[in-house]
């Protein structure tokens, strides 16, 4: 379990890095934008496939980043549960919390056994 968490929270990290990419590509395609707006140009074809292309990179860039906080967090966890459980199957064996049995025979099985009692 902690190779697997590892491995998705290495995934998830990947993931939060790919959407600063997508999120800086969308930047730049606003600041095209915005200069555009300052020279005072009209609205044109070619902003409106900049402003489209922006929203979609950062619409991208938002749904990565939560898939790969989703991936992130559930790694974590993971390997959280694989540690517990690594250390609760330790070679430190915890104490026998059964009441001790007394010493049974062949015998007393049989008999047990016959009566219709399973005494194992």
């Amino acid at each position: 379990m902690q190779v697997g968490g590892v491995a998705m929270a290495v995934v998830g990290g990947g993931l939060m890095v790919t959407s600063v990419v997508f999120e800086v590509r969308a930047l730049s395609k606003w600041s095209d934008i915005e200069e555009a707006a300052e020279r005072g140009g009209e609205w044109t074809p070619a902003l409106q496939e900049t402003y489209d292309a922006g929203r979609t990179q950062q619409l991208i860039g938002g749904l990565v980043l939560a898939g790969g906080v989703v991936l992130a967090v559930a790694g974590c966890v993971l390997y959280a549960q694989g540690s517990g459980n690594a250390l609760s199957s330790s070679s430190e064996k915890q104490p026998d919390k059964r009441k001790p049995r007394s010493h049974r025979t062949v015998r007393d099985l049989v008999i047990g056994a016959a009566r219709g009692r399973w005494a194992f």
